[in-house]
């Protein structure tokens, strides 16, 4: 009964760390206590980063990064810990090495004794291995002047291997959706236009840099707690009113047309144009949380593409050509355009020339149809920063 009660407390932890990765520090302490205050390093890999993550008690940093080299040279007296022997059960690591051999190692004389450990064999399990997939395992190191492992160690640990594998399968796809999450945001980041994602209440669910930029302006467009709103009262209300349908039929189908709309600007800038629509797919067990509606702002006065640097790349335009490419994305007209560069209004229309040709358009409207919908709207690193 005593072991049934000490199996549960490390369970409990161990489903905690599954779902809030700081949790498997209080796991690795407890295990550490449980097993005569032994040094523990629990290792974990998620599918968004290369390196291990440790846990330890016990043990300093350094540990973990020797044992890192010698585990990628396969320099321990116990041979790799990434064997199937190691999987699906915890073993002592002398099975393959006799402690009475390990004083002569260089792994015992540069890894463990520096760090207080006994020159005898790690309990070791390999929670996941296979190839292409995040890895995962524990090492239970006696510390010097600790009492040996027991029989009694290795039953405790093992009622936790079906628990370890199962949390770290959860802990894995947490991982996975952290990672989507965080490269979607980049790529909704890189938009031209504001998006803001809104759950059933109305309350901003995701929202890109744009948005937040717009929305910081406090300029006809806000964004609080109440979700997206438009200063003025008419325009407040029929934005509540298409943002109110759009959740409605994103609710129950997802689908229905955008509702499009203009947010005029005290400043007297010209109006943001505003775009409401359902997300087209609705999402079976959807939960308060969810996003259900997609709002979209544009801004008229931004130029909506990237730098200049981008559309010489892209178009294979000189400089100045595309500095005139920005300024007509812009609202500018050839004059403006010729008066803020300090140029001749000719020199305009023949760099205008060269543009059509090298962009295979014939009009003005065709060249700002082609930057202003391709992929030169899309931000690169120095437009987020």
């Amino acid at each position: 009964m005593e072991q049934d009660a000490r199996a549960l407390q490390l369970v409990e932890l161990i489903y905690d760390g599954a779902v809030d990765p700081s949790a498997w520090g209080p796991f690795v302490q407890r295990l550490s206590e449980l097993c005569g205050g032994a040094a523990v390093a629990f290792s974990v890999q998620l599918p968004s980063g290369p390196r291990l993550a440790y846990h330890t008690v016990g043990t300093v940093e350094s540990l973990t990064e020797i044992a890192d080299k010698y585990l990628a040279e396969g320099g321990m007296p116990w041979g790799s810990f990434l064997d199937d022997q190691f999987k699906g059960r915890f073993a002592l690591a002398s099975e393959n090495f006799a402690d009475a051999d390990v004083p002569n190692t260089s792994f015992y004389q540069e890894v463990m004794k520096p760090q207080g450990l006994a020159p005898s064999a790690p309990i070791v399990h390999v929670i996941s291995n296979a190839p292409h997939r995040p890895i995962s395992g524990i090492g239970i190191w006696r510390k010097e002047g600790g009492r040996p492992f027991t029989d009694e160690d290795l039953a405790l640990c093992n009622r936790l291997v079906p628990h370890l594998g199962r949390a770290f399968e959860i802990h894995s796809r947490f991982g996975d959706v952290r990672h989507q999450r965080g490269a979607l945001a980049d790529v909704i980041d890189r938009l031209p236009l504001g998006v803001i994602l809104v759950d059933a209440a109305s309350q901003p669910v995701v929202v890109n840099r744009v948005a937040e930029q717009i929305a910081g302006e406090h300029d006809g467009f806000t964004l609080g707690p109440g979700g997206p709103r438009a200063t003025d009262s008419r325009e407040g209300r029929l934005l509540r009113g298409h943002l109110g349908e759009a959740i409605s039929m994103g609710i129950t189908s997802g689908q229905g047309g955008n509702a499009v709309m203009s947010v005029s600007r005290p400043s007297g800038r010209r109006a943001y144009t505003v775009v409401v629509a359902p997300l087209l797919r609705p999402i079976d067990g959807r939960s308060t949380r969810d996003a259900v509606a997609v709002v979209f702002v544009g801004d008229p006065e931004a130029t909506g593409i990237s730098t200049i640097k981008f559309l010489q790349t892209l178009y294979s335009l000189t400089h100045a050509e595309a500095e005139l490419v920005v300024l007509l994305a812009s609202g500018r007209s050839l004059e403006e355009a010729a008066a803020e560069r300090g140029v001749a209004i000719n020199t305009i229309r023949s760099q205008l020339k060269q543009v059509f040709a090298k962009t295979e358009t014939n009009r003005q409207g065709q060249l700002l149809r082609l930057v202003l919908t391709g992929v030169a709207g899309i931000q690169d690193e120095a437009d987020l920063e």
